[in-house]
């Protein structure tokens, strides 16, 4: 499916925003995460809509499947990725493990407000 962005209704979107995301003709295509300062101005987050206060709960939930996975597949590791952005479907968090210490990078716009709003 040829996807096709109107970049006049995108530029009307707040960065970091969750967006809804459809094809040419208006039929829902999913939910992505706006930047304004990437050259990836959507990183898909759902191929659905999503309304914005349910996002939260969702990305809870992959948080939760990453690490659920993780504790079958890592064995005898002190040190391991625990969450993947786009492979967890998490786009702009990565999250390391190194012994004790938890290392968080934020890396899109809407995870940046994500985490400023809770800290």
């Amino acid at each position: 499916m040829d996807l096709q962005v109107d970049i006049e209704r995108i530029d009307q979107a707040t960065p970091g925003a969750l967006v809804r995301v459809e094809d040419q003709r208006g039929k829902p295509y999913g939910s992505a995460l706006y930047s304004s300062s990437s050259q990836i101005a959507l990183r898909m987050v759902a191929p659905n809509p999503v309304e914005a206060e349910k996002y939260p709960e969702l990305l809870r939930y992959r948080i939760r499947q990453a690490i659920a996975y993780r504790e079958r597949v890592v064995r005898n590791a002190d040190a391991f990725r625990v969450l993947f952005s786009e492979a967890d479907i998490t786009p702009g968090l990565v999250v390391d493990k190194y012994n004790d210490v938890i290392s968080f990078q934020v890396l899109t716009q809407a995870m940046d407000a994500s985490f400023a709003a809770r800290f």
